[in-house]
């Protein structure tokens, strides 16, 4: 017996270690909520309208906030731009992620949107082709020039649903996108920055870009940018759903106890 209940033992610990091992790991993307980000016109061009481009960079220190202490900011690659146009943000200054995701939250409005404007496909195609460093292939889009990133910015925020006054080249980028879909949409991010102090209020821990009723207006008053990330680690929805280790757990403890009881039925019988 004492062989026996030894064997159930282990056989329940392997079956916890293989839930262990089998349970499913979500990568977290290279944003997420309450992260520390701050944006530069670092080495970019363009900044018309003061759209993009942006030069973005995390926080990686340890303590309070520093936007002087350079070795502390990872930069992100590539340069980022903006969803929103009626929006604006200080450079150089400390602003917190409030999601990650697929939402901008103004959605070009005047006033609060509940639940947002998804990111538009052509949005992605352009910003996709851009991140890749493909879209001068396949437009007269220069990469390093001006006039290109204003006219990228332009041809954004009118497939967000802004009236720009576009030039020759934004048009040209707006008519290649149309009716096209991003190879890898899930790695177009966007980034819903908030000013810091927006942590210390009480709505902050309940806030979810992807549930407009936690979206109070303490919260919304605070927001700065929607801005675009490329990201191709970036999380999909999960479409399968893995077993919880717990009831794996409870799954081989239930077969040891069948063996167990079968091998005990056997003895008394012979």
């Amino acid at each position: 017996m004492k062989f026996l209940l030894r064997n159930a033992l282990a056989g329940a610990l392997l079956a916890f270690a293989w839930c262990a091992v089998a349970a499913p790991v979500v990568e977290a993307g290279i944003l997420g909520k309450n992260d520390v980000v701050k944006l530069t016109r670092d080495g970019t061009v363009g900044h018309a309208g003061g759209g993009g481009e942006f030069a973005m960079y995390k926080w990686t220190g340890v303590g309070p906030v520093n936007v002087n202490a350079a070795a502390d900011w990872q930069l992100l690659d590539p340069f980022t731009f903006c969803l929103e146009m009626n929006e604006y943000v200080d450079l150089n200054k400390a602003m917190v992620v409030g999601g990650v995701g697929n939402v901008a939250l103004w959605g070009g409005n005047t006033q609060m949107n509940l639940g947002g404007v998804p990111v538009a496909d052509a949005t992605k195609v352009l910003f996709e082709q851009y991140a890749t460093g493909v879209l001068s292939t396949e437009t007269a889009f220069q990469y390093a020039n001006a006039a290109s990133a204003n006219s990228l910015q332009q041809a954004i925020w009118d497939s967000q649903g802004y009236t720009v006054s576009t030039n020759a080249l934004a048009d040209q980028l707006i008519s290649y996108a149309a009716g096209k879909t991003a190879s890898n949409p899930g790695a177009i991010v966007a980034v819903n920055l908030f000013d810091v102090s927006a942590m210390n209020k009480s709505s902050w821990a309940a806030f979810d870009v992807d549930d407009s009723s936690t979206w109070t207006s303490e919260i919304f008053n605070l927001r700065k940018q929607d801005q675009l990330i490329y990201d191709p680690t970036f999380p999909p929805p999960p479409n399968v759903s893995a077993p919880e280790p717990s009831a794996m757990v409870i799954w081989g403890l239930a077969a040891v106890g069948l063996t167990v009881g079968s091998r005990i039925r056997r003895r008394r019988n012979s």
